[in-house]
Parts: structure tokens; sequence; C-alpha cells
């Protein structure tokens, strides 16, 4: 079953209105769902069955349904029925999805190159998108950026660079996927990307419990300071160590299990069950 609440103005809670909820309600679904992700404008839900639903604002193609119209309940996107979907991301004006092939699909907002020129452009169904010869295991999205990880633990990244959230040591834009080579020697086992449109952030998760971070650092988004040879648009290493060492003494191995992040800060919940967070 799902459950919504909060704001409400685009229809984004699904329950089939544009009313506020200050309490946990009961969306109408009809199929089990295994995962949600909830964006500034829209919403999507991925069910036990492969296949996604979406709802909210339709603007810029975010919903996937072939049109721009908003839709106040879950909707089925049928431009994925010939596959089946194993994750799928939200940002503010795009989508993607990972399909049961390691394959990757997108809808709303995207970049193309013509004329010696990176400009933007949207799609109002779900479109592939070509990667490197690799497949891909799980999806995040973020404000006009995308990242991906291989089962090799390979970690790609494109959209706009502008504030280094990419990964890439520079500040510029990428239309296709591209493998974060700073992180070559790391397994990525998760990638979560935050940050508004000029001030982007992206956080990652190691195989091993390790924590990186790169881009906008404005309001202590990264948790970390950029050190030489290691600047904000590189991704750096987090300390949890550090961190728990001021929270008691003799500081204890320290790693991480899950990432999250959103407009101005991001979490870390630690192996020990513990809540590590940082930004504003």
């Amino acid at each position: 079953s799902l459950y919504t609440w909060g704001r409400n103005a685009n229809g984004q809670l699904g329950h089939g209105g544009k009313q506020d909820a200050h309490a946990p309600k009961l969306a109408p679904t009809s199929q089990k769902l295994t995962k949600a992700q909830c964006a500034h404008f829209h919403s999507a839900a991925l069910s036990a069955q492969g296949a996604v639903y979406s709802w909210g604002r339709g603007a810029l193609g975010l919903l996937g349904h072939g049109e721009e119209e908003d839709h106040e309940q879950p909707h089925l996107v049928t431009g994925l029925q010939d596959v089946k979907v194993q994750d799928l991301g939200c940002g503010q004006y795009h989508t993607a999805v990972v399909t049961s092939d390691g394959e990757i699909r997108s809808w709303g907002w995207a970049l193309v190159s013509g004329d010696d020129q990176v400009e933007p452009t949207f799609h109002v169904s779900p479109v592939p998108v070509l990667v490197p010869a690799t497949r891909i295991a799980g999806i995040a999205c973020g404000c006009y950026a995308t990242a991906a990880w291989s089962d090799e633990g390979k970690l790609l990244t494109w959209g706009r660079g502008g504030s280094g959230q990419l990964g890439h040591g520079g500040c510029e834009d990428e239309v296709m996927p591209r493998v974060v080579e700073a992180l070559a020697m790391v397994h990525a086992a998760k990638a979560t990307l935050g940050g508004t449109q000029d001030l982007g952030f992206m956080v990652v998760l190691g195989a091993d419990g390790s924590v990186y971070s790169c881009g906008a650092e404005e309001r202590g988004r990264l948790g970390r300071k950029a050190e030489r040879g290691t600047p904000h648009h590189t991704p750096g290493r987090v300390s949890l160590s550090a961190a728990a060492a001021a929270e008691c003494a003799p500081p204890a191995a320290t790693y991480a299990v899950d990432v999250a992040a959103s407009d101005h800060h991001a979490a870390v919940v630690a192996h020990s069950g513990a809540l590590y967070v940082w930004g504003s």
C-alpha cells in the first residue's frame, strides 16, 4: 500500500486532488508496490511486477505518459510495458529507470548535443539512454543531473555539471553517461544527488562503507572541506570516524550502509544504526 502526506499543489500525493495532507493518507493503487520516489513536483512508484506508476505535475514530460498533463492519482507508464523495471529515480525535472536487463530509460528534461553546443530538451515518453558496455544496477536523479552505478561498481554521471556535482574534476555538462574516473578504485554501491539548480551535489556510498561527496560546498552540503588535490568538483572522502570520535571514546571503526541527500543537507546511516547528518 502507498501512503503519502505533505504539500500537494501538483497532485504529487496521488490522492485524487490537490489538497494538502497533514497525516499519512492512503493513495489508490491496484498493485503491490515495492519502492516509491518523491521529487519536488511529482512522484513515482515501482510495483512488484516491475511496472512503473507516476503522478503529479506533467510539464516537461515528467510523468512519461506521452503528454504534459497533470495526473492526480498513480498512472501506469505504458511506455515501459515491454520491460521489467528493477530501480527508479526521480529528479526535479526528470525521471529515470533501470530495467532488469541493466539498461536505462529516461523521460522529462534531458541534454542533447548539436551544432557544437549542448542544448536542453525534454521527452514525454521513456527513451533509452546509451551507456558504455556495462550492466547498470541502480540509478538516482537530482536537479538536472543523473547518476547510475553498474554491477561492477562503476559510477557514471551525466547532466548539468556547473557545481561540480558530476565528479569529473570540472564543471562541464555531460550529455551522455561518463564514468567517474576519480572513483575508479572504489566499488560504488549507491549514489544520491541533492541540491538545487545552481548548487547541486552528490554523495556516493562505497561497497566497503566509505562515503564520498562532490559538488556545491555551500552550507556544508559536502560534509567535508575541500583539501589540496581534492577540490569540490572531484569526489573526496567524508570521514565518519572523525564524527564518531567526537561523540565517544575510544573511536570505533565506522562504515556506512546507506546515504541520502536533499536540497541543502545529506544523511548517512552507519552499520551501528547511528545516523549522521550535515548541511543546512
